[in-house]
């Protein structure tokens, strides 16, 4: 009789306590469940530029960005020189995601043969739920050297520029997003003594989604340095549309700048809208994923 007894009192406290068990699971999945989460956005833009300027958008870790860049002659040579079509300016360029917030790359432009290396930070990310950050912030930094031939033969440190850049961008709604670039630009030898070695200037940029695959982008920088004789610097301005075709995205421009980098259409720009020096131009835009996964993104996505 003790036995049963005993074997009754056992049975009754185990399943006592597996019923406890079970009640403190539940709650830690409705606790789990009520609990908030970050939500990223994605697709702030379709790609790692805008136009000339770097977007917030960086390779994930693993992967390479690889991006060709065509800048032709002005429109306005007519149709001799086939709108411009005849003369082209390219840079050749790969960015490699080192992790999801650094990443590193290097380029080379026809336009004063210049060899350009840069790195992307990634300080903020803008999301929602558990942590609300209201905008994506990177740092970038580039180095240029030159390495065309001068009139008079140059020291190697007088052929390096440096440009320093912070880019600020916010996903307003699932087709507006715009960011805004401080910038500093500093070249080693100016060409012309009315030059300055440092520049300073404010840019922002623009993305509209028209479809889920094709988009319209602005740019504009505006120096705020005088040259000596009291003028500003040109501002660059330029006009893009995206279209994004698998691991593409080819990216049609209008611009009045010649360079593909900082110290060109920042510094050293002479072009002028209301004169017709406009040029047309393209990007492409390569992903290259050297993880074995295939990442899936989606546009409607926040």
């Amino acid at each position: 009789m003790k036995k049963l007894l005993l074997s009754l009192t056992a049975l009754c406290l185990s399943n006592l306590i597996f019923a406890q068990e079970d009640l403190l699971d539940l709650l830690d999945e409705t606790l789990a469940k009520e609990a908030p989460v970050t939500e990223y956005t994605m697709n702030t833009f379709k790609a790692v530029r805008i136009v000339n300027s770097h977007s917030t958008e960086m390779p994930v870790k693993n992967d390479m960005q690889f991006i060709i860049s065509h800048r032709f002659g002005r429109l306005d040579q007519g149709w001799r020189d086939f709108f411009g079509i005849d003369n082209a300016d390219m840079r050749i360029g790969i960015e490699y995601g080192i992790f999801d917030w650094w990443s590193a790359g290097f380029g080379r432009s026809s336009v004063g043969g210049t060899i350009d290396l840069y790195t992307r930070l990634k300080i903020l990310r803008q999301s929602k739920g558990a942590k609300n950050i209201p905008v994506t912030m990177v740092w970038y930094s580039n180095m240029g050297f030159n390495t065309k031939p001068q009139s008079a033969e140059l020291d190697k440190v007088h052929r390096l520029s440096y440009a320093h850049q912070l880019l600020i961008s916010r996903k307003f709604t699932r087709d507006f997003s715009f960011q805004v670039m401080p910038t500093y630009v500093h070249q080693n030898i100016v060409p012309t003594p009315n030059d300055k070695n440092d520049v300073f200037a404010v840019g922002f940029g623009a993305r509209y989604l028209i479809t889920r695959s094709v988009s319209l982008n602005l740019e504009y920088f505006q120096p705020t340095t005088k040259r000596e004789d009291g003028e500003l610097y040109t501002g660059s301005l330029a006009f893009g549309i995206d279209i994004e075709t698998g691991g593409h995205v080819f990216q049609v421009t209008l611009s009045n700048s010649t360079g593909m980098i900082e110290q060109f259409y920042l510094s050293n720009n002479t072009g002028q809208w209301w004169d017709k020096e406009i040029r047309l131009g393209f990007n492409i835009n390569r992903n290259i994923t050297f993880s074995g996964k295939k990442k899936k993104t989606k546009e409607p996505g926040y």
